[in-house]
């Protein structure tokens, strides 16, 4: 808040007793404000895909190398499928690339 005169500029100062200056000001401490308040979206609790394409992106691999690892057995646990319909645990999957990494370090 500025004291301009007998006036204290502040929010509940009328429009028309601002000069642009101090209106753009405010304005734009009001956006930072906002901004600054509002919270980054968070993840969901679980994180789910529901095609072999979008975990493939998500892994950074090609589609052929997920649908191997998927014929191998290797993310049984983390596919729930009915027909051509599937869910994908992307969390799961996360944490077992986890583990295997963490197997094959050399001590």
């Amino acid at each position: 808040m500025e004291n301009v005169g007998t006036y204290v500029i502040g929010l509940d100062t009328p429009i028309n007793m601002l000069t642009p200056r101090q209106l753009f000001d405010m304005m734009g401490d009001y956006w930072q404000a906002k901004k600054q308040s509002e919270e980054k979206p968070q993840r969901p609790e679980r994180w789910y895909v529901n095609s072999i394409g979008e975990l493939a992106k998500i892994l950074g691999t090609s589609e052929s190398t997920v649908y191997r690892m998927k014929s191998e057995g290797v993310l049984d646990d983390c596919i729930s499928q009915y027909g051509r319909w599937m869910m994908i645990d992307v969390d799961k999957v996360l944490e077992k690339f986890r583990l295997s990494n963490r197997r094959r370090k050399k001590k």
